[in-house]
């Protein structure tokens, strides 16, 4: 009937509106932005709308081939989906300030990530059913918003599964844009390190 075909034009309207908004509209605190809820299955944006993990893969160009974890597909979809470089790089400061610190008693050479311009250590545990977890820290705000941001995506994790994540989800999170050359090679370093250290946990 017409009406129901202008009432699904218009709902159809509403929504694309509504989406377009939150993915462009800047925001200050990202972090609790509509934009930060993400894991599959929930709801996307906080409006209504339910997306899947494949759906948000084909939506924001997530390539399945990157063998991403579920968790750090969904740190690097938050900074994807983040309008600006700005509003990457104060999200990476807000994983800075949140992150726990790191016990001084860790802070030792053999945990220190070679090749970074600031300080950073990594540490690996294995839980009783094979996982592995992160800890990190660095001396510098934005590195450790870094390495946080792997804690985030790689904690919980198999070392196989680690072990397998391409180092190019870092474009897809467009990171190396919000990044000078020298903090881009750093944060590879963690994530070879973090590789290395699952393996040996």
């Amino acid at each position: 009937p017409p009406r129901s075909r202008i009432a699904l034009v218009i709902g159809g309207t509403v929504c694309f509106i509504v989406l377009a908004s939150i993915l462009q509209a800047p925001s200050r605190n990202l972090q609790t932005s509509r934009i930060a809820k993400i894991p599959g299955g929930t709801s996307f944006a906080r409006v209504g709308v339910r997306m899947s993990r494949p759906s948000l893969r084909r939506h924001f160009g997530i390539n399945p081939s990157l063998n991403l974890p579920p968790n750090l597909e969904k740190e690097v979809l938050r900074l994807k989906m983040a309008p600006d470089n700005t509003l990457r790089h104060q999200q990476l400061l807000f994983y800075a300030k949140e992150a726990q610190p790191l016990n001084p008693l860790y802070c030792k050479p053999e945990n220190k990530v070679p090749g970074c311009l600031s300080t950073v250590w990594v540490v690996a545990q294995k839980t009783d059913d094979g996982k592995v977890i992160f800890q990190g820290d660095s001396d510098a705000l934005l590195t450790k918003g870094l390495v946080t941001f792997l804690i985030r995506g790689l904690s919980g994790y198999t070392p196989e599964q680690i072990a397998a994540v391409k180092p190019e989800f870092i474009k897809e999170a467009g990171i190396t844009q919000s990044l000078t050359p020298g903090r881009n090679n750093g944060f590879l370093n963690m994530l070879n390190t973090m590789k290395k250290k699952a393996v040996e946990a």
